[in-house]
């Protein structure tokens, strides 16, 4: 194993997301210490943020790289992520390890502040070089303050406590952004499509190896540490559009993300809670649901049974994020009350040529179809649920597209009320949130927000 993966590994079971360390420095990494990884000599300690940051400004210093936890007494400890490489000089000091801290709220807002460094790093080096002797200095802490130096200028958006680090690299994002695109390409900017940088968000989340279009180098390279591949290999084969080795791959596909949500289960589902209940019996992947006749059977991403209570998934991640117009072949038509409840063939007729929308609402009425259709052919089977679930970024309310779609997704479910076929919907961060409260899945926990719990710059 590798220096940079010892590191990426240490970071991973701690629960913390880990920052980019660029290509040409990877290969220097090694591990001076315990918590200790560096590209440099470490003669003063780095948790004297001090000391790097005032190197810098006073003498010529090649390009480095430090990754450490450290810290003193009780409460005062932090991780310590600096970059200095070209023009950028990144000193990120960001609190965690301490017993009075709160550590999921800290590994939130170091996957936050990753997230963004992540993404300033790239844009850094698309620019290379400012003016001759000038540089980008960004610092971030929760105890010493946080600003940012813009080449040439002076000190700008001084903050002092938690929100300091994240909102000072949210304005060097905004700045470095503009300065590479120049001000007559800054609407374009401001629109610039949200698939995209949701994408771009992920990948950078993600602890593995992907290429520039975001796929790992295998499956089983896109799933979390905790999740056993055997058992859920023979299930995803069975999926469509070659699900195994191409779209599974995507560390955006919302497939993959079903399974690391739901795949420890496959071997234990009793410890599963799910739709307020526990005691399942059986978790199952890519399972098909034939309406007529087996031709063009949807596939449903997990299958949830206990007996007499069985819960259909649809897992979404981007797909919501461009909205799209509900297709139905003509055979649709056959399937008119008594052969389908009223209530959902309602919804049927008025998705059926309607505009464009977020929410996918024909898939959604497919798998009604063709859980009716199982539900006739097992008359004594279990109870059926249709639950829509889907990823949102941490600050969706930012983002003009996840409130909308939240909007028709409640005016879809409302219209649904007192169906067969039940339908419910939540979002992953609420589902989640309610499994946060069993500790025998606070790890799983961990992992899952690690790496699908990401902010969008809006």
């Amino acid at each position: 194993m590798s220096e940079i993966e010892k590191a990426r590994q240490l970071f991973r079971d701690a629960g913390l997301a880990f920052p980019t360390i660029p290509e040409e420095l990877a290969d220097q990494l090694k591990e001076r210490a315990s918590w200790l990884f560096s590209t440099r000599p470490i003669e003063i300690w780095p948790y004297i943020l001090q000391h790097y940051r005032d190197e810098v400004e006073v003498s010529q210093v090649e390009d480095y790289a430090v990754l450490s936890h450290s810290g003193h007494g009780v409460n005062s400890y932090a991780i310590q992520y600096y970059l200095v490489q070209g023009s950028l000089r990144m000193f990120l000091h960001l609190g965690w390890g301490g017993v009075y801290m709160d550590r999921r709220e800290d590994e939130a807002t170091i996957r936050d502040c990753f997230s963004m460094a992540d993404q300033i790093v790239r844009a850094a080096q698309g620019v290379r070089r400012f003016r001759a002797g000038e540089a980008l200095t960004i610092v971030g802490s929760d105890f010493y303050g946080s600003y940012w130096i813009p080449p040439g200028e002076s000190r700008r958006g001084e903050v002092e406590g938690r929100e300091g680090p994240l909102k000072v690299l949210t304005e060097v994002l905004d700045w470095l952004t503009r300065y590479r695109r120049g001000k007559s390409d800054s609407t374009r900017r401001s629109t610039m499509n949200v698939t995209t940088k949701a994408k771009d968000a992920l990948r950078q989340s993600f602890s593995g190896v992907a290429d520039n279009k975001g796929y790992a180098l295998s499956p089983q390279e896109n799933l979390l540490p905790d999740i056993d591949w055997a058992p859920i290999e023979k299930d995803l084969r069975r999926g469509d559009g070659d699900e195994l080795r191409m779209k599974f791959s995507a560390v955006h596909s919302s497939a993959a993300l079903a399974v690391n949500c739901f795949g420890p289960f496959k071997s234990y589902p009793e410890r599963l809670l799910l739709c307020g209940k526990r005691g399942w019996k059986q978790v199952e992947f890519e399972r098909k649901l034939p309406i007529f006749g087996g031709v063009g059977a949807p596939n449903i991403d997990v299958w949830i049974d206990r007996g007499q209570d069985a819960v259909a998934v649809e897992s979404k991640l981007l797909e919501y994020l461009t909205p799209k117009k509900p297709d139905f072949s003509k055979a649709y038509e056959r399937l008119a009350p008594p052969k389908s409840d009223p209530i959902w063939w309602d919804v049927y007729k008025q998705a059926k040529g309607s505009k464009k929308q977020h929410l996918d609402r024909a898939q959604l009425i497919k798998h009604y179809f063709g859980l009716n259709e199982f539900r006739k052919k097992n008359p004594e089977g279990p109870g059926l649920t249709l639950l829509y679930i889907f990823w949102e970024p941490q600050n969706w309310k930012d983002v003009d597209a996840c409130r909308q779609h939240r909007k028709e997704v409640k005016i879809f479910a409302d219209s649904l009320l007192n169906s067969q076929i039940q339908f419910e919907w939540m979002s992953y961060n609420d589902l989640w949130e309610k499994w946060s409260a069993l500790p025998e899945l606070e790890a799983h926990i961990q992992h899952l927000k690690a790496r699908y719990q990401v902010r969008l710059q809006t």
